[in-house]
């Protein structure tokens, strides 16, 4: 599994070092999570299809031709290594492989490992909360990369929660890379929920001046956490847009940052 990861990650090295020369690395990494999260996003057909699409466009013909073909293999390469290793913060290794703290200061990202064996010791039976027809919220206001959440999806699957329809993730942060990361790496794992861009402090949660990013899973999902009895014209139709939507009180709220952050 080590070397399947290995072999994945020197391939996005590789391929984000055959650019043309004089782009930075730093702003390659920056446009390929815009230009992934956009598409991603754009999976599912919401009010935001159209904005989405242009903007990609937009951003992805600022490139030449032969780079714009690159821009996908970027794609494969994450992709295929968070499906053959799912244990992992595949883009926080990526970053620190190509020194990209020495163009953004001020992130700190928790190495994988080490919260993957906390979210384990930590680990609680939610499974009566859950049978009452309720769900658990796993909030992380400082999310980075993701990486806490992920390694909590992780053990809750080890002990037998079905994390795509019995937990939604919540992520925040105050620097878009980071959050980006977070979504993108989210959505890629399959997990239903959002993150936000915006500071925690001042502007928590789904706050109206926040920008959200909703995962493709929460859409597909989006019966498990919707109060139906707020959301009556969305009963018969399709989600189309997850701002506008009133979640369900959860059975349960577990600040990640706090639970894991804490032991840490």
């Amino acid at each position: 599994m080590k070397e399947v990861k290995m072999n994945r990650i020197q391939e996005f090295y590789n391929t984000i070092n055959s650019f043309s020369k004089g782009i930075s690395i730093w702003h390659i990494f920056k446009d390929f999570l815009l230009l992934a999260a956009l598409h991603l996003a754009n999976t599912v057909k919401t009010s935001e299809w159209d904005t989405r699409e242009e903007q990609y466009l937009s951003l992805l013909h600022t490139y030449q031709e032969e780079d714009q073909k690159l821009f996908p293999q970027l794609l494969a390469s994450l992709s295929l290594g968070l499906e053959e290793n799912p244990e992992q913060d595949f883009l926080e290794e990526i970053y620190i492989i190509l020194s990209l703290f020495q163009d953004q200061q001020g992130l700190n990202f928790m190495p994988y490992d080490m919260v993957r064996m906390m979210a384990e010791a930590t680990y609680e039976d939610r499974s009566g909360k859950i049978a009452s027809g309720g769900y658990i919220l796993a909030h992380d206001s400082a999310c980075g990369s993701g990486a806490k959440l992920i390694a909590f999806a992780n053990a809750e699957r080890n002990h037998g929660v079905n994390t795509q329809k019995e937990i939604l993730f919540a992520g925040q942060d105050n620097d878009r890379t980071s959050a980006l990361m977070c979504y993108f790496q989210l959505s890629l794992l399959k997990l239903p929920g959002y993150v936000i861009i915006g500071d925690a402090r001042l502007k928590p949660g789904r706050h109206s001046d926040n920008e959200v990013w909703y995962t493709p899973a929460f859409y597909m999902n989006a019966q498990c956490f919707v109060d139906k009895s707020a959301e009556k014209e969305q009963d018969c139709g399709p989600v189309t847009d997850g701002s506008m939507l009133t979640l369900k009180p959860p059975a349960d709220c577990v600040e990640i940052d706090r639970k894991l952050s804490f032991h840490l």
